[in-house]
């Protein structure tokens, strides 16, 4: 188990946050920063214990409960994408509704992936149309083993910093979730704006007469 994300496995956490979303917006409403925090470590711990590498997700125990900072990241860049918004609460913009929902159609919903979404779509049967403080009650009263505890406690009871998951190793895992190597080449396109200006740029040189070896398209993505 490690803190540090690979940038496939970032690419990962951040389309099943959408999808996540997604699906909570289409059975209640998002809400604000607590309760997508608190549904975001509902999905992530049971994958954890499951030994199944869908969420790579870092929690530990802050004051508001179980916190990661690479959900803050996930959404940042996701309303930097025009993916999400953010305003009271948050929004599901047009384009991230129908990137979530393809993705949920193409990945998501085959067999191999169900232990995920079944695990997703229950949170969210769960706790869509509840409020965020509810949520955090209901949290901090879960029975979790800390990393690097042996026994279990009520989440309300860990010490502030101690962690509750990370992110699995491949050979730790016995679940891995199955993206193709085409959706995982458009997540870096979509989701990284960098990576977007890169792939315009070589197909201007293309237009230009200049081919691009895929290695050069690709090699900083």
């Amino acid at each position: 188990m490690r803190e540090r994300r690979t940038l496939e496995e970032i690419l990962t956490d951040e389309i099943l946050f959408l999808a996540l979303l997604d699906r909570v917006d289409e059975l209640g409403y998002i809400g604000d920063r607590i309760k997508v925090q608190k549904l975001t470590f509902l999905c992530t711990h049971p994958m954890f214990i499951q030994k199944a590498k869908g969420f790579n997700f870092t929690f530990y125990r802050w004051e508001w409960g179980p916190m990661a900072n690479g959900v803050y990241q996930a959404w940042e860049n996701l309303c930097q994408t025009a993916h999400l918004d953010e305003q009271e609460h948050f929004v599901m913009t047009d384009s991230g509704r129908t990137l979530a929902r393809e993705f949920r159609h193409d990945v998501l919903e085959r067999e191999e992936n169900r232990l995920f979404w079944n695990i997703v779509d229950g949170v969210c049967g769960q706790y869509a149309k509840k409020a965020g403080s509810t949520i955090r009650k209901d949290v901090y009263r879960m029975e979790v083993v800390p990393i690097g505890y042996t026994s279990p406690m009520s989440i309300k009871s860990v010490p502030l910093t101690v962690h509750l998951t990370q992110a699995l190793d491949e050979d730790e895992a016995e679940h891995t979730i199955a993206i193709d190597q085409g959706w995982l080449e458009t997540l870096a396109i979509m989701l990284r704006p960098e990576n977007k200006a890169s792939i315009e740029k070589a197909v201007r040189d293309f237009k230009q007469g200049r081919v691009l070896t895929h290695e050069e398209v690709w090699g900083g993505v």
